[in-house]
């Protein structure tokens, strides 16, 4: 039977292994991919490519991402959302993590 040193020990490596899986960072790209995967599922996206280009040549590319916000299902509007969300969140974090540049 191991002793208490020993188990906590293996307790706190096994913690420390898994940090970089359960960091802020990991869950908002999670969140930002799995939502672009769903949205992908319910939107015909060579169809949203098609229009976006036509769009392109013409302008008015914000008016084209409301409309196109506006008029689909909640479901797609949620996970617009959630993928935003995520990658705001992902960038911060991203943003937190590197050093910041001191003047001295």
């Amino acid at each position: 039977m191991p002793n208490t040193h020993t188990i906590v020990m293996r307790r706190v490596h096994r913690m420390h292994a898994l940090r970089p899986i359960v960091s802020n960072a990991m869950i908002a790209a999670l969140l930002s991919l799995g939502s672009l995967y769903f949205i992908g599922r319910e939107v015909w996206v060579a169809h949203v490519i098609t229009n976006f280009t036509n769009v392109l040549a013409h302008g008015n590319v914000l008016q084209f991402i409301l409309a196109a916000f506006l008029n689909t299902r909640s479901v797609v509007q949620l996970l617009t959302i959630a993928t935003l969300v995520g990658v705001l969140w992902l960038f911060r974090e991203l943003a937190r993590s590197v050093p910041t540049l001191r003047l001295a």
